[in-house]
């Protein structure tokens, strides 16, 4: 019995490390300072697609789609101030990839204009030339980590509860697998949703640091957050955890049994 047990651990723990494997090669990418733009567009392009299929139908005309729902949705998440993208005119002349195509399109110029401001701004006041990439970076990672650490939280609730479902005559282990895949699924999807959201939606102000002549780009949602790469901080010795804590390497085994262990 301990054997069974010990072994569902590890499968349990098996799923959360591969979950965290691929997010931490994604996350790592924007840390070792790997241009996102392409990625970023890429999901301008997911969102277009997913929200234009959840208001159109090819196989009806489209005086029976729901236009008005597909412009709220536009508007809230892809196109700020944009009450009306598809009008009637447009919708009695495009098919349904030409309305995703023109809407990328719009979303795309958009989001350039917008970065074409911040830098004419900072270029107007002698300051140090806004950096794109690295804003694009920033929300990145800011996304990321808030969607992950909530994909944990909900990860450790399944986990707790997963046992019920042997009393329904399914291996538990099975159900916290496929459970565990369609969420993280979410997830990527919700990060993907928030980016792009993010990217268009957040208030860029660019305040003058005095001290280094850089811009500071804020937002309503996150704050200030430098243009420019980060000094070195010192090292902190963190407090090392008690024998049966669990592992800070995130292996899911307790302290003693993992890199405490002394092997």
């Amino acid at each position: 019995r301990n054997f069974t047990t010990r072994k569902m651990v590890l499968e349990y723990d098996d799923v959360m490390n591969k979950q965290r494997e691929i997010v931490y090669t994604e996350r790592n990418k924007v840390l070792l300072g790997e241009n996102v733009h392409d990625e970023i567009e890429n999901m301008m392009r997911n969102r277009v697609n997913i929200i234009v299929d959840a208001f159109t139908n090819p196989k009806t005309d489209w005086d029976e789609w729901n236009v008005e729902g597909l412009n709220k949705e536009i508007s809230l998440k892809l196109l700020p101030e944009t009450p009306e993208f598809l009008t009637q005119e447009r919708a009695k002349l495009w098919m349904i990839e030409e309305i995703k195509e023109q809407l990328l399109g719009a979303v795309q110029a958009a989001y350039k204009f917008k970065m074409e401001q911040v830098s004419a701004y900072a270029e107007q006041h002698g300051i140090e030339p806004f950096d794109q990439a690295e804003f694009e970076r920033t929300a990145l990672l800011l996304i990321i980590d808030d969607q992950w650490m909530e994909h944990i939280d909900s990860m450790d609730a399944l986990r707790h509860g997963i046992g019920l479902k042997a009393y329904g005559q399914q291996d538990p282990v099975i159900a916290y697998k496929k459970e565990g895949f369609e969420m993280f699924d979410d997830m990527v999807d919700r990060i993907h949703e928030e980016v792009v959201r993010y990217v268009m939606f957040a208030p860029v102000a660019i305040k003058v640091d005095r001290n280094a002549n850089r811009p500071i780009i804020t937002s309503a949602t996150h704050g200030a957050r430098e243009l420019a790469p980060r000094k070195k901080q010192p090292d902190v010795k963190a407090q090392e955890p008690r024998r049966n804590d669990p592992c800070p390497c995130g292996s899911g085994k307790k302290y003693k049994n993992c890199c405490g262990s002394g092997e």
